[in-house]
Formats: structure tokens, C-alpha cells, sequence
């Protein structure tokens, strides 16, 4: 048995495994979103590629030599690329793990062509190294993915079974959340930008209960929203596949819906049994998504499509497509109450326009590697515009005075500031409500709790 197994490892195995290793080390890491028919339909391209890589193979001159070379290119293309790049850093099991299996790859290599001579060494060793390479890396795949998954179910079952407070007696009132994405908070654009916030000076004259600054829990997008939609102001952060998970389970729109509310989700997430409203294709929370995030792929992928020009057409496409909906949406009349979620992609780089609301060009648009205080001046005029456009949306709201109104950031602005400075979650809040007064309000400590306080 063990003369033929080392037989099998002497043949140029890898080019039929390296697309399944790719397939499988990409699936176990994000089993929560597995499509089988996706995989399937990846499985039989990869298959095409291989044969395709060994027919081109076999027709060249030096043959041995042809096999490694090219198959070493082969796996640095498909599989190592985009990983080395993107998660070299990464301190997580898996990547501890691969990094190991790579050196010790490379390493086998340079000593075989050191001593190859010497020692009159065959070219079925480079077979055999990098056979072995690729198997023993689609063990470790699976048995990350399935320790990985574990946690994953276990810690999901604890979230699914976990008490939390009931919300308030809403009195069947229409509510609208509009979340400006990284608008901070008052007391953070007086003291740090040196800039005055009218909108709060706006809302103030209007009723509403401005926050000079209320905490997030969290300075990411996912996050902060997670918290807040699964009324846990102390949420842990998880890995973001768990987190659009979540965030479909939703336990304070299933406490929405069976107090009779009709949802509205005008979001880039997928929020409770709401499908989103626009894709931003920024976050992979698809199978398909995943499987090419951090890879070669899309390398290529982006030096015909600048990533940053892309980015940029994305979200200025879905602010308007947002805010051409949520018009026509806040208008349309209900039989039952309505909660109406609204999430702008504004103040939020890329800074898409100044404060009259001009087009800004390239360099501005795309100047979040400029000097600070640079950016920091375009983030103050893309938030004015910000500014002007939440309260055009408050007007567009019939009757708004008799709803409850929630106009907040998700964090605080960031780009300047270092990651462990907690102005980074200092984010800007303001609230209507006829039924609530000041001292109430005063209750809230931080951005998760307001679903649990309003009424």
C-alpha cells in the first residue's frame, strides 16, 4: 500500500485538486452561507480550468521541469494570491496554519534545488512536496471550517435563547429611523473640527431631543446596526458572517411585527424577513461573493474596474436610488402602523459632494490618503450636504409630528482618528416623540438602546 500511495504522490495530481483545495478552503470558511447548487456549478468551472492547464501542459517541450513551474504559478494564481495579500496579517488558526504549510512549501523547494544535484534527485519529489502541500491543506480547510462552524452554531443558539427586554408600548405609532452612516456627534464636530452643527440647531427648534453626544457601542456600519436591531447594547462583535445572520433574525423587528407593524427596509443589509433594497457590493454576504473576496479573481477583476471608482459609482447609485424610494415609500398610506428604517451612505467616505451639493471632483472624492486636516475639511462639507438632505427627508414625512422620528449616525467619524480613540463612537442622535420628555430621554446611554426606550 505504502509503495503505492508514494507511486500515486509522483503523478501531477495537483493540477486536478488545486481548484478543489480553492473551493473547499474558501467553503469552510464561510459555511454559514453554502449554496450546494454554487458550489456545484464552481466545482465543474474549476474542473474545465484543470483540464484546460494540463492539455496546454502536455504540450510543452521540457516537460518535468513545465509540470512544477507552471504549477506553482498555477497555485500562487488560483489559491495564495489574494490570501497573502489580503489576510497575511491575520492572526486567526487558519491563517497561523497555512502560513506554516507555505514556507514549509517554499523551504522543500529551495533545498531541492540546492542538493538536487548533489544527491542526483528526482523531479517526482517536487510531485510529491507540493501533492502533500495541497492535501494536508485541504484537511486543515476542513477541520477549521467544521471547529469554526461549531462555534459558530453553539454561540448562535446561546444569541437565539438569550432574554431580552421586551419594547415599549409603542401606541401603534408610525416610526422612521434615518441613519446617516458615520455622522458624528455635536460636541465631536464643535470641539475636534471646529465646525457648527445646524442640524442639530434645526431639530432643536423642531422638537426634537438632540444628543450633544450618545456613544455607539460599536465604530463599524455591521456592527453598530446588529446591536441595535437585536436590542443588545453590549453586543459582542462577531465575524461579519455571523452578523448578517443575525441581523436577518432581527429580535426587534419580530417584536415589531407581532405588535401588527409593516417593515420598510430601506437598507444595503438584509434586515429580519426584509430583503434589502439596493446591493452596495461592498459587503460579501453572498456565497458566490465570498468564494472570490481576497482572491486573484478579483484582483484582475479590479484592474479593469478600479475598485475605488467603483466603490465610488456604487454608493452614489444607492443614495439616490435610497432616496428616490424612501420619497415614494413615506408617502404611500398604511392599514397598519409602519416602521420605516432609511440608511444613507452619507456623511460616510467617499465624500461625493460639497456642501451645496455640487459634485465634488476625483481628488476630492477620493482623498481619504490626503493630510487630516484635508480630510477633515471635505467630511465637514459632504456632512452640510448631509445635513440639508435629512432635513428635506424630514419634510417629505405627512403627519411626521405624530409619528416618532430617529435621525442618528451609526458611529462616529473615523478617518483621522486612531483605532482605539473613543471619539470614534461618539455619533449623532436625535429623537421625536410626543409621549417622551427630557428626563426620559437623559435614560438612554448609548445608540442600542433607543429601540428600548422609545414609545
Amino acid at each position: 500500500m505504502a509503495k503505492e500511495i508514494a507511486t500515486f504522490l509522483q503523478k501531477q495530481i495537483y493540477l486536478y485538486t488545486i481548484g478543489i483545495a480553492f473551493l473547499v478552503n474558501r467553503t469552510a470558511r464561510f459555511l454559514p452561507s453554502f449554496d450546494g447548487w454554487q458550489f456545484l456549478s464552481l466545482l465543474v468551472t474549476f474542473c474545465a480550468i484543470n483540464y484546460i492547464t494540463i492539455f496546454f501542459v502536455r504540450k510543452m517541450k521540457w516537460m518535468r521541469l513545465s509540470y512544477a513551474i507552471f504549477s506553482l504559478f498555477y497555485i500562487w494564481l488560483v489559491l495564495f494570491w489574494g490570501e497573502m495579500l489580503k489576510v497575511f496579517f491575520d492572526k486567526t488558526f487558519f491563517v497561523l496554519q497555512f502560513r506554516f504549510l507555505l514556507f514549509l512549501l517554499l523551504g522543500l523547494l529551495l533545498i531541492f534545488f540546492v542538493i538536487k544535484k548533489r544527491l542526483n534527485l528526482e523531479w517526482q519529489l517536487i510531485n510529491k512536496m507540493i501533492n502533500v502541500f495541497i492535501i494536508a491543506f485541504i484537511f486543515i480547510s476542513i477541520s477549521s471550517g467544521i471547529v469554526d462552524y461549531v462555534w459558530y452554531r453553539n454561540h448562535l443558539h446561546v444569541y437565539e435563547n438569550k432574554s431580552l427586554p421586551a419594547i415599549n408600548n409603542l401606541g401603534n405609532k408610525d416610526i422612521v429611523w434615518i441613519l446617516l452612516d458615520e455622522h458624528a456627534s455635536p460636541s465631536f464636530l464643535r470641539n475636534d473640527l471646529h465646525t457648527h452643527e445646524f442640524l442639530a440647531d434645526s431639530l432643536s427648534r423642531k422638537g426634537f431631543y438632540v444628543f450633544d453626544s450618545l456613544p455607539s457601542t460599536m465604530d463599524a456600519t455591521i456592527y453598530s446596526i446588529n446591536a441595535i436591531f437585536n436590542l443588545d447594547d453590549k453586543a459582542i462583535p462577531e465575524s461579519h458572517m455571523s452578523l448578517f445572520d443575525f441581523l436577518k433574525e432581527s429580535k426587534w423587528i419580530y417584536q415589531l411585527k407581532k405588535l401588527g407593524y409593516k417593515i420598510d427596509n430601506l437598507d444595503f443589509f438584509d434586515i429580519g424577513d426584509e430583503p434589502k433594497s439596493d446591493s452596495l457590493n461592498i459587503f460579501y454576504n453572498t456565497y458566490y461573493e465570498q468564494i472570490f473576496d481576497a482572491t486573484t479573481f478579483q484582483d484582475i477583476f479590479v484592474k479593469f474596474n478600479p475598485v475605488q471608482a467603483h466603490i465610488n459609482a456604487n454608493c452614489r447609485i444607492y443614495n439616490d436610488h435610497i432616496l428616490q424610494k424612501f420619497k415614494k415609500d413615506i408617502n404611500t398610506r398604511e392599514a397598519q402602523p409602519k416602521f420605516t428604517w432609511v440608511h444613507l451612505l452619507m456623511p460616510h467616505y467617499p465624500f461625493l459632494k460639497n456642501e451645496n451639493g455640487l459634485d465634488n471632483p476625483p481628488e476630492i472624492v477620493n482623498s481619504v490618503n490626503l493630510p487630516n486636516d484635508i480630510v477633515n475639511q471635505y467630511y465637514v462639507g459632504y456632512l452640510k450636504y448631509c445635513d440639508n438632505v435629512a432635513l428635506a427627508m424630514l419634510e417629505t414625512i405627512p403627519n411626521w409630528r405624530d409619528k416618532i422620528v430617529i435621525i442618528s449616525g451609526d458611529h462616529g467619524f473615523r478617518n483621522s482618528l486612531a483605532d482605539n480613540d473613543p471619539r470614534r463612537y461618539a455619533t449623532f442622535a436625535a429623537i421625536y416623540s410626543s409621549k417622551m420628555d427630557s428626563v426620559e430621554m437623559q435614560q438612554i446611554k448609548y445608540l442600542q438602546q433607543i429601540p428600548l426606550k422609545i414609545h
